[in-house]
């Protein structure tokens, strides 16, 4: 019946199983059985609707929704519960994702207006402070305090596009991209100030272009290239970026991506890795681990925006102590088959 299909076990086998002991994940068996003896006991009314999950045979956990009712016997007394159950397991995950991306909404459409009415200050602050430079003498103090100025306020308009950019409202104009060269470029810049002890490895396998911006593409690969360097600051490492073509089956690979032709852009390291309580936050705007003033917050946020607007996915896979893959793809608008890979 539906209950063993759950449970993933036949009939056969799951006659005289104790329910808590074989079929309640240990994290929720001792709320489930208090809540349960409480009802037996009288001491409260049955739940005519609960929330627990359960484990299947194969160690699946799947939440269940329960519509029960109270087994009495002839005096009144409560000898047992009647449940029914719903496998909520999908209806529970489409949930989280629909109040996910609300929640990324919300807060893009709030930092957006934030940002366009900081950058109309900032545009009088940096205004002021380049004609303040003029009437100045060169070589003054007061001439270094306004060039402190300025170089506050230009770090402040940087940090301003980056949050429009996240907002999805930033003006950057859309062309076919070749990302290898870009790539290229900015693992240039990372051999130049990156530990020595972190080795750079490339594997471009792509010469076929994307619909981008040569900006948003230089934000995204450096973003999740300086981290993986970070990552691997203390102890050292490897860096490895790598580019390719894939085609992608939207039933049975990844999830919100239509079929067809992508390019798929890994950056791994062997790093400190994510802790699982972490990685389903990474991406929401000002996380960071980093400590006060090592960092906005904004990186991987920022990432996240650029991608989803490309009508692409961004994915992680992560262990504690053993390092990070992130995984970007992008939809290919021209594909070319002639690529020599380089390293």
């Amino acid at each position: 019946n539906k209950a063993c299909q759950i449970l993933e076990i036949s009939q056969d086998k799951v006659l005289g199983l104790n329910w808590f002991d074989n079929f309640i994940p240990k994290h929720e068996r001792e709320t489930v059985i208090s809540v349960f003896k409480q009802i037996i006991s009288g001491k409260i009314t049955p739940f005519e609707y609960f929330e627990n999950a359960i484990i299947s045979k194969s160690g699946k956990e799947k939440d269940i929704a329960w519509h029960n009712t109270g087994i009495n016997d002839e005096e009144g007394n409560i000898i047992g519960l009647l449940g029914s159950g719903e496998d909520i397991t999908e209806k529970k995950q489409l949930r989280a994702k629909l109040q996910q991306a609300q929640k990324m909404e919300s807060i893009g459409t709030l930092a957006g207006g934030i940002a366009h009415d900081f950058n109309n200050i900032l545009s009088s602050i940096i205004g002021f402070s380049e004609l303040a430079l003029d009437g100045v003498d060169k070589g003054s103090e007061t001439e270094s305090d306004i060039k402190e100025v300025l170089t506050a306020g230009q770090r402040a308009r940087s940090l301003v596009n980056q949050i429009l950019t996240f907002a999805r409202q930033s003006d950057d104009e859309m062309k076919p991209l070749e990302v290898g060269s870009i790539a290229k470029e900015v693992l240039k810049f990372l051999k130049s100030s990156i530990p020595s002890n972190i080795e750079i490895v490339s594997k471009i396998n792509s010469d076929s272009l994307i619909m981008g911006s040569p900006t948003q593409i230089h934000q995204i690969i450096m973003n999740l290239c300086t981290n993986a360097a970070q990552a691997m600051e203390n102890e050292g490492g490897s860096l490895e970026l790598t580019i390719e073509d894939v085609t992608i089956d939207a039933v049975k690979e990844i999830q919100d991506l239509s079929t067809g032709e992508y390019m798929k852009i890994d950056v791994k390291d062997n790093g400190v890795g994510i802790s699982p309580e972490n990685i389903s936050t990474i991406f929401e705007p000002y996380y960071t681990t980093k400590e006060i003033g090592e960092g906005t917050g904004m990186g991987l946020a920022v990432v996240h925006g650029i991608v989803e607007s490309y009508h692409g996915k961004i994915t992680v896979k992560s262990s504690v102590d053993e390092g990070s893959t992130f995984s970007i793809y992008l939809p290919i608008t021209k594909k070319r088959t002639t690529h020599t890979s380089t390293e």
